[in-house]
């Protein structure tokens, strides 16, 4: 089955060396894993203070989420809930041990925040794509559930393409994967893994609706880290209320309910 690139976000690069077009539109909800059990106070080590249980935070956090989860950088909306089911299986090509390190770090808190639990695979069947007239290539996994992670020419790069759906495959707003491409010349790899792998979550857009964000549309504003606000709305994205493929107009709702008792739990 023949697979598509499709770009969700390209962080932290002027550049644009792939194209593509937007994902498929569900035609069915999908089912969703269970809501995470370990509370956010006992993962902890998010950037920035914990946030107030008002009406205001609740407002701005709601927005926060229809922005960043329902609307991607380069293809404008894309009014579905969008999120995995089950593990996410990586794959690595020409990382350094130092960098694995980095990626289990940012697994084991990306895996406690969604449920979903984030596994090395180290024979992961892939396909190698060429673009550009063969100018540009890179490696994209051939499995549900795949991710490759991959040091790319000599760019800065940092960004996370999209896999899309294969042809035959039920659209269910389940995603099927992706490919995380770090530039040879970009230094700051734990940083860029944060936000990448965060956001192929189901996060794929910048926003600036709230200052303390890793997910700042300008490289200079965002978090180191990720911070309370990201926290939030990844958990929120994975609670169990939230079905892959359900509209926007259906979630959101669902979304405030959740971000309100989120604000909640974490300021008694």
């Amino acid at each position: 089955m023949k697979h598509l690139i499709i770009v969700l976000l390209l962080a932290g690069c002027a550049a644009q060396p792939f194209r593509g077009g937007p994902l498929s539109s569900p035609t069915v909800i999908g089912e969703a894993s269970p809501t995470p059990t370990t509370p956010l106070k006992k993962i902890g080590g998010f950037l920035g203070g914990v946030p107030a249980n008002t009406t205001e935070t609740l407002n701005l956090y709601t927005r926060s989420f229809d922005r960043i989860a329902f609307e991607t950088e380069l293809d404008g909306p894309d009014p579905w809930v969008r999120k995995f089911n089950g593990p996410v299986r990586y794959n690595f090509n020409q990382l350094s041990d130092d960098e694995i390190t980095s990626w289990l770090e940012v697994a084991y808190v990306l895996g406690r925040l969604t449920g979903i639990e984030h596994v090395y695979i180290k024979d992961m069947k892939t396909e190698l794509l060429t673009e550009d007239a063969g100018k540009s290539e890179f490696v994209i996994p051939k499995q549900a559930g795949g991710v490759v992670i991959r040091r790319y020419n000599t760019s800065n790069l940092c960004a996370v393409f999209a896999i899309k759906t294969p042809v035959g495959a039920q659209k269910n707003g389940v995603l099927y994967g992706a490919t995380v491409l770090i530039g040879k010349n970009n230094f700051t790899v734990q940083e860029c893994l944060v936000e990448e792998m965060a956001q192929l979550m189901g996060l794929p857009n910048d926003s600036d609706i709230v200052a303390e964000s890793k997910f700042r549309t300008d490289p200079k504003d965002k978090a180191p880290g990720l911070t309370w606000h990201d926290a939030i709305l990844l958990r929120t994205l994975y609670d169990y209320r939230l079905k892959p493929g359900m509209p926007r107009a259906t979630a959101l709702p669902i979304v405030r309910t959740i971000i309100g008792e989120l604000l909640a739990e974490l300021n008694r």
